[in-house]
């Protein structure tokens, strides 16, 4: 293994370790947001001062996941640029490594052609080599001479069902258009930015759930299916209040299938984070009827203990998508 492979692969197992770092940070903040949703759910029963104190300690385990849950979205960006860098430094190297094979063949070429060029008394360089037509030509009927004695331009293509015309590829050449591939490559990977913007729709919130983890690796940093759920849970709570016969509504199945009720997700997100303001539920009204959009303003967080009664996520009003206040 190469130093280039072996600096891919410490970069790789980077990104890799603190993906999964996030995903079991996420997993234990679910849980402990479904803990304050038992807690509420619990209502006046049992002894209330305890169940204050342990909505208290959860609130405060929950800031302690979100400031580590942001700390490791911030590694991950860096290390996801280093795992870049050490792709692309492995591609120069294979470039280089391809260009130096292509110099020693042509170093071993260059007596032959001399050798070629006195045998035959008519100077020859490596453009020569880049001269040899394939089987797919004929004599010029112009000059009635054959193949061998036809200049390059002279002969003419015979292209059809069997083959194309045209000149063989020489080995000195081959790997010197295949280095000009593979530093392209590498100037793609220096250039590139991490992915952790994009907009995906469903129809449904199974079915946009299901693309966003198709959408998420390792190398791309996107919102939380927790989340997204959150997400989509505040908006049909909006709907329910606002137009409660439309949240009743569902898709009916059947060979007379209506359309009446179904619920479009559109998700955006930039820099990770869902973008609110972009991001939206359309619920169908019947035939004929356009969709009605619903969104929401601002991420959920962790309100201040107001009273004894847990709610547990409400929308950060005038605020960004990034929690900031409006300007």
């Amino acid at each position: 293994m190469t130093n280039e492979q072996k600096q891919v692969e410490k970069a790789l197992d980077e990104v890799l370790r603190l993906a999964d770092k996030e995903k079991e940070l996420e997993v234990q903040r679910e849980s402990e947001i479904q803990g304050l949703l038992s807690l509420r759910a619990a209502g006046a029963a049992g002894n209330l001062a305890a169940r204050v104190a342990k909505i208290r300690e959860t609130q405060i385990t929950l800031e302690l996941l979100e400031g580590e849950i942001e700390l490791v979205r911030e590694q991950r960006r860096p290390a996801i640029e280093r795992l870049y860098g050490a792709k692309a430094a492995r591609l120069r190297a294979k470039a280089a490594a391809l260009r130096e094979e292509s110099a020693a063949l042509r170093l071993q070429a260059l007596p032959l052609l001399e050798k070629l060029s006195q045998l035959m008394d008519t100077p020859y360089d490596m453009s020569i080599l880049m001269a040899s037509r394939n089987e797919y030509f004929v004599p010029s009927m112009l000059s009635g001479e054959d193949l061998e004695l036809c200049a390059p331009g002279v002969a003419i293509p015979n292209n059809g069902v069997a083959g194309v015309a045209g000149y063989r590829i020489p080995k000195f050449a081959a790997l010197i258009f295949e280095a000009r591939l593979v530093e392209q490559e590498a100037g793609a990977l220096e250039a590139a930015t991490v992915g952790d913007g994009g907009t995906l729709s469903g129809n449904g919130l199974d079915m946009l759930l299901e693309r966003l983890t198709e959408a998420s690796r390792p190398e791309t940093i996107t919102p939380s299916v927790a989340s997204v759920r959150r997400w989509a849970s505040q908006i049909e709570s909006q709907v329910r209040k606002n137009s409660p016969a439309l949240a009743e509504m569902r898709v009916r199945g059947g060979e007379s299938k209506s359309f009446t009720g179904e619920r479009i997700y559109t998700l955006t997100w930039r820099g990770g984070i869902i973008d609110y303001s972009a991001s939206s539920l359309n619920i169908s009204g019947g035939y004929m009827q356009p969709t009605v959009p619903f969104q929401v303003e601002g991420p959920w967080s962790i309100p201040e203990m107001t009273d004894p009664w847990y709610t547990a996520a409400s929308p950060m009003a005038g605020r960004n998508a990034d929690g900031s206040p409006l300007r």
